[in-house]
């Protein structure tokens, strides 16, 4: 006798990985209840992904996590950066190529993590060639084939340290 389940009726029957009570592929679990990688930005290595975030570079802490990633427990990830121009040509931020990606902790329980502080060398590095203000910077980051959304990040001066930043007067 073959038992057969029902994907997506959030209960999680013999044959699937995950029922997140809907057939929608993208949100972690994919239409035929398998775990699918979640990557995002958050403030936390627990909290909630976020899509935007004021940050005082060479301050502000960014994790970057993926969830159900499928790479090897225990195997040591590298997150590349990139920020998005809205065009085929993203500024390569942080990446292997450049010999500077990000290395996360070993692979747990399906999960990768990495810390990053973006700086003024990264800020500027984004900037290079483009036109507009200052203030306001797209990023997003990969390990192999799995890539984020894009965290809008807007950058926060420190007045009062001594330096006329862009933006102060």
């Amino acid at each position: 006798v073959t038992k057969s389940y029902v994907c997506g009726n959030g209960v999680v029957e013999s044959g699937e990985q995950c029922d997140d009570g809907n057939t929608a592929n993208g949100d972690g679990c994919s239409s035929i209840c398998i775990k699918e990688p979640k990557a995002y930005w958050s403030l936390s290595v627990n909290g909630p992904p976020i899509t935007s975030q004021e940050v005082i570079l060479g301050t502000t802490p960014l994790y970057m996590i993926i969830d159900n990633s499928g790479l090897a427990e225990g195997s040591t990830p590298y997150f590349n950066i990139w920020e998005d121009d809205g065009t085929a040509f993203d500024d390569d931020i942080r990446t292997i190529g450049e010999e500077n990606a990000v290395q996360g902790l070993p692979v747990s329980g399906g999960k990768a993590v990495a810390l990053i502080v973006l700086t003024d060398a990264d800020w500027d590095r984004a900037k290079a060639g483009e036109f507009g203000d200052d203030v306001e910077q797209e990023y997003y980051f990969k390990v192999g084939s799995i890539e984020s959304g894009n965290l809008i990040v807007t950058k926060s001066y420190v007045c009062g340290n001594g330096v006329v930043e862009s933006g102060e007067q």
